[in-house]
């Protein structure tokens, strides 16, 4: 899916709650279509991967002086847009797409904001991880 049409579901599925159309919506450098909520910024070198027979992982890292509410909302409205579905048996910010499932876990940041760690993990096609 091209970044574009990531860019015009985030904007569309905020337009109602009057985000502003014309801003630009920042994306994840190691999860490209994954958006970072207003307020935070993507922590670079924090970014890992890991992939092989058994699927891939990829880790990231965002922070600022955003609100845990907020950033909760955002990615509840958000993500069903870019075809992720909530997976409310796993926790509260636990969304599934296909063999991909993505765990947001947000924490107070040192500077009195937030920190949220985003986790990907995708099973492998056969879907058998040993």
């Amino acid at each position: 899916m091209s970044r574009a049409l990531l860019l015009a579901a985030v904007v569309g599925a905020f337009a109602v709650n009057s985000i502003d159309a014309d801003a630009e919506t920042a994306f994840l450098t190691a999860l490209e279509d994954i958006p970072l909520a207003p307020g935070l910024t993507e922590v670079k070198g924090a970014s890992l991967a890991f992939e092989g027979r058994d699927g891939r992982i990829l880790i990231a890292r965002a922070a600022g002086p955003a609100e845990f509410a907020s950033i909760k909302m955002f990615y509840a409205a958000a993500l069903p847009g870019l075809g992720w579905a909530r997976d409310d048996g796993a926790g509260e910010m636990v969304f599934v797409r296909g063999r991909e499932r993505i765990t947001i876990a947000l924490s107070p940041d040192a500077e009195g904001g937030v920190e949220a760690a985003f986790t990907l993990v995708v099973a492998p096609a056969s879907g058998v991880v040993d």
